[in-house]
């Protein structure tokens, strides 16, 4: 179902040169703002895309992090440097958008790549990631919320 998604997002691959092209498509690129000699300030997403195909690579990141453990091992690195699981899940996402642009533009089958020593190093790495999210909880990494005055 991920697959059919991301194909339908997508559609012609002929349109696309780079994985790059596709992620900016979806609406996961940042926006950059500058002006003059000022350097350039990187912002928020741009959420320019079709949404529900910017959902469908979101999914596609935390259901491939959670079972290939390639994908699986990028999240968990994200998520140790710091980075909410929000985040974490973006950058796994980030990398099935490239693995699937690969395989359609070349028209080839996927090819686990996967070794025992990373499904090991998964396996021993997510109940960790669990147990940190559980203490982590549900607060924002950045940002806090201003209490109303009354």
């Amino acid at each position: 179902m991920d697959a059919a998604a991301y194909f339908a997002g997508v559609g012609s691959i002929k349109r696309f040169h780079r994985a790059a092209e596709v992620w900016a498509f979806a609406g996961y690129d940042p926006v950059t703002d500058g002006s003059g000699d000022k350097p350039d300030r990187v912002g928020h997403l741009s959420k320019r895309g079709d949404p529900a195909f910017r959902d469908a690579l979101y999914q596609m990141g935390y259901r491939t992090a959670q079972n290939y453990a390639p994908v699986g091992i990028t999240f968990l690195d994200a998520f140790d440097r710091g980075k909410c699981e929000v985040e974490a899940t973006i950058h796994a996402a980030h990398r099935v958008n490239r693995i699937c642009f690969h395989l359609m533009q070349n028209d080839e089958p996927f090819e686990n790549r996967s070794t025992p020593q990373l499904e090991a190093e998964k396996a021993r790495r997510w109940p960790q990631f669990k147990a940190e999210k559980k203490r982590r909880g549900n607060r924002r990494k950045r940002g806090k919320r201003r209490k109303r005055r009354r």
